[in-house]
């Protein structure tokens, strides 16, 4: 299995802002130096978020980021090679704790 891990902070598509493109960026810049992937993939992701935040907060607006960067990366052909998406929200008790922990997998169906 091939897995690759980003490291960022969570944005979410309703912040389009300097503050997300920059996010954005992290994650393609990192993705750029992976080998493509050709076939189905899955994705891993934790966010990490204050408890405040969390509550207030919808997981799906996180993937926007994450899979748009997937795609401008070049590291997949297009975004229909995603089958799995698994997404978990951790709470936290500082903003320093705050992040986002991306991993790619090839995806192999039995």
């Amino acid at each position: 299995m091939v897995t690759v891990k980003i490291k960022c902070h969570p944005v979410t598509f309703g912040d389009v802002n300097e503050k997300y493109l920059k996010e954005k960026r992290i994650i393609v810049n990192n993705l750029k130096e992976n080998e493509h992937f050709d076939k189905e993939i899955s994705l891993r992701i934790k966010i990490y978020l204050l408890k405040e935040r969390a509550e207030k907060s919808d997981l799906d607006n996180y993937l926007k980021a994450i899979i748009d960067a997937i795609n401008e990366s070049g590291i997949i052909n297009n975004e229909s090679q995603i089958s799995l998406i698994n997404i978990q929200r951790i709470k936290v008790n500082s903003l320093e704790d705050e992040g986002m922990r991306n991993e790619i997998h090839h995806y192999y169906t039995y």
